[in-house]
């Protein structure tokens, strides 16, 4: 995602881009993107931090995932995007999550 938005109006600000295998984080210097190792269930990043937050194929595989979506949910400026790629095994209308069964209809 941070390379995706190169080119674009969040080229002018200042980019973090965190996990917690940083090695395949490579970017050209141009990007102004910052490398950080992070922790998502043990490090949090202050509220209405970020004009986007992205987690891709992350909240599948952790037991956390409500609390983390809620986390994630916060640290997004008002206004700004939130973005979650991940799997499901079965329909979204399904999910015992609700923030799941009504992300998609309520966008």
């Amino acid at each position: 995602m941070s390379r995706t938005a190169r080119g674009r109006t969040l080229s002018r600000l200042g980019r973090r881009s965190a996990d917690t295998e940083t090695r395949f984080l490579r970017f050209p210097p141009s990007t102004r993107v910052r490398v950080l190792q992070h922790d998502a269930i043990r490090e949090d990043f202050p509220p209405e931090r970020f004009d986007l937050v992205h987690a891709g194929t992350l909240l599948c595989h952790l037991p956390q995932r409500e609390e983390l979506l809620h986390r994630a949910v916060g640290r997004v400026r008002p206004g700004s995007w939130l973005v979650i790629e991940d799997l499901s095994v079965r329909p979204v209308d399904a999910s015992a999550h609700p923030l799941f069964r009504n992300g998609l209809y309520n966008l």
